[in-house]
């Protein structure tokens, strides 16, 4: 009896070991950071919108003339470092893309973005990403995250860089000379 019950216990834990190793039903981190950096005197705020339909998040991020954030429409989003900041450990079982698009920048000489994603493997895989490392305009950069088991970790952020013109000084000539 002991010998079939070591033999069972055997078979048991090898199965078990070998399920847990898979990465399948294991949890993995995801995350989204928008980041805005303005350059000059913004007249007004900024709203940056993400969308990622397949992965469920959608959100409009709020930026004040600073490019601090301020609000959102979406509590997933939380304020970090300066930036928003969506995080979540999941089973991805689909891989997903968001688009993150600024939706106005008013009187900006000039935007850009730039994108970034960093991962954690477990087999030296490289999985999706940044579909741009960078660009100008509004967006949108586009961010794709895989549903690969062998990914633990995927982040993903977006940084916007409005540029304003610095005024010009008003002089003015005196009317009286003397």
């Amino acid at each position: 009896m002991r010998r079939v019950a070591a033999i069972f216990f055997g078979l048991t834990l090898g199965v078990v070991l070998f399920a847990g190793s898979s990465g399948a039903g294991e949890l993995r981190s995801e995350s989204i950071t928008v980041r805005k950096v303005v350059t000059g005197p913004a007249p007004s705020g900024f709203t940056v919108n993400v969308s990622c339909p397949d992965g469920g998040l959608e959100a409009n991020l709020e930026f004040d003339a600073t490019g601090a954030p301020t609000t959102t429409d979406n509590p997933a989003f939380v304020i970090q470092g300066g930036a928003w900041v969506s995080s979540r450990d999941q089973n991805t079982q689909t891989p997903f893309s968001c688009s993150v698009t600024e939706t106005g920048s008013p009187e900006a000489v000039s935007t850009t973005w730039t994108c970034d994603y960093e991962f954690t493997t477990l087999d030296g895989q490289e999985p999706g990403g940044c579909a741009a490392a960078s660009g100008t305009d509004q967006g949108p950069a586009t961010i794709d995250y895989t549903n690969d088991t062998s990914i633990t970790t995927q982040n993903g952020t977006v940084t916007f860089t409005n540029t304003f013109a610095v005024p010009e000084p008003v002089v003015v000539a005196p009317a009286f000379t003397g």
